[in-house]
């Protein structure tokens, strides 16, 4: 991930003076806004733009104050990241968030929070090295490194801090420094307060992110951050009305966005595994006026009493046992009941994206619903090359024309806008369902459905 931080130099010359004074370590981006071991709520820093002295008010929520952070206090929209620097979906998620930093350089402010995950053998030493680095302020640059040499991993387990001090002395850092903090109790302790955190915010795997408090799972596309940052920044906006930026507003946002995340018990397909206890018939309500209906993508009467949006994964298993299921409960209710399809591809699913490209694709030949039942079909074969052809080819689609439609980008906003939708609602996992406004989540039997189909219909009699 490699930041254009040009943009940035001018911004920052008042809260360089301000916070040399005070003996902080800088770069072109300040790496910890409090690093004397103090919580806090608030405090007194100077905006980055250059402006008076602003005393930012930190969240309780998802306080931000003594990590790696990168832009103005005063952002209108502040993304979280959590983030292991071993991690593939976070490297990839990592040159997304610099996309999105260039994009909105003067909104948007970006602070890096360490989970490295048990099952990646040298992530907490990436940890390590990083924060290290920016003791000396050089926290960006070895990000960008690690991110960017993560294929070299593997290779340097046994002398990975002897690796990462190379290059600190190429950062012109002060090396035995740098290994002492490599190694520093305190170290430790930031690993730890972050991971403390994450657990708090159900955070159980990278990459995550809270935009002003509102989650994002995995390494979306970058049209899937560049909805929801034009969301909040509207959402800021609206609080500003014009006057000066409050010290609280991200405090504020968080409180507001947070408490929108409904907590939904994990269902079968919420970490793509078996759960030990299922939530059958877990229902949690939702106001869907806003959602976007493609007519493409629907199945049933348009006026039907009943509409469930149902947002899925081609690639996960429990997308495609809920799909069964769905459908034996469609057989015994009325005509009265239409579905919505929506995408939702999760990133651990490598061929999710490009089998919703392929039903996408069927769509814009009146064979939506026909490729959709393919795709679970022949779920198992979804990573064998040439695949997506082979089933157009027996829907009997020009497939010139399909191949053309699985590369347009604007069908691929389309699914990002789906997935955007989901985000918006809260929604982390697939499959999730919207009955009327009910949501069912995983893989329920038939009956879960029918029982909350019914109920929707009794009330609409």
């Amino acid at each position: 991930m490699t930041l254009d931080r040009k943009n940035i130099f001018g911004h920052f010359a008042l809260l360089f003076l301000l916070l040399g004074v005070l003996g902080l370590a800088l770069s072109c981006a300040t790496t910890s806004a409090r690093e004397d071991g103090t919580e806090g709520s608030g405090a007194a820093l100077s905006d980055s733009a250059g402006a008076n002295e602003v005393a930012f008010q930190d969240s309780d929520i998802i306080p931000i104050m003594r990590s790696p952070m990168m832009g103005a206090m005063s952002a209108k929209v502040t993304i979280v990241a959590f983030s292991d620097f071993q991690c593939p979906y976070c490297r990839k998620a990592a040159g997304t968030l610099a996309q999105i930093f260039k994009t909105f350089p003067e909104d948007t402010k970006i602070v890096f929070k360490q989970f490295p995950l048990s099952f990646h053998p040298q992530a907490e030493a990436g940890a390590r090295a990083s924060i290290a680095a920016g003791k000396q302020g050089k926290f960006w640059e070895m990000h960008d490194w690690l991110f960017e040499n993560q294929d070299n991993f593997r290779a340097h387990a046994d002398d990975f801090e002897a690796w990462t001090a190379g290059y600190a002395k190429m950062l012109s850092l002060d090396v035995e420094r740098f290994q002492r903090d490599f190694h520093a109790a305190e170290t430790t302790q930031i690993i730890e307060r972050d991971a403390a955190l994450a657990e708090k915010l159900n955070v159980s795997g990278t990459p995550a992110f809270f935009i002003n408090g509102e989650r994002l799972t995995g390494a979306q596309p970058f049209e899937v951050f560049a909805t929801l940052v034009e969301a909040k920044r509207a959402q800021a906006d609206a609080l500003i009305a014009g006057g000066d930026t409050p010290p609280n507003l991200y405090a504020t946002l968080v409180a507001k966005n947070y408490q929108q995340n409904p907590r939904l018990v994990q269902g079968p397909a919420m970490k793509d595994e078996p759960a030990d206890n299922p939530a059958e018939g877990e229902v949690v309500h939702f106001d869907t006026s806003e959602l976007s209906v493609h007519p493409g993508q629907v199945r049933g009467p348009m006026d039907a009493k009943v509409t469930i949006f149902a947002f899925e994964d081609f690639q996960c298993p429990y997308c495609a046992r809920a799909d069964v299921n769905l459908k034996e409960a469609l057989a015994q209710v009325d005509d009265s009941v239409r579905v919505v399809f929506k995408h939702m591809p999760l990133a651990f699913h490598p061929q999710a994206l490009p089998a919703a490209k392929a039903a996408v694709a069927a769509r814009e030949q009146g064979k939506f619903w026909q490729m959709h039942d393919l795709l679970f079909a022949r779920q198992a074969d979804l990573e064998t090359e040439g695949i997506y052809l082979e089933l157009a080819e027996s829907l009997g689609l020009d497939l010139k024309k399909f191949k053309a439609d699985m590369a347009d980008k604007t069908f691929e906003a389309q699914i990002a806008a789906d997935f955007a939708q989901a985000q918006a609602l809260g929604f982390r996992g697939t499959p999730t369902f919207v009955i009327n406004g009910v949501a069912v989540v995983g893989a329920q039997p038939s009956e879960s459905f029918v029982r909350v189909i019914r109920e929707a219909l009794s009330q609409k009699q």
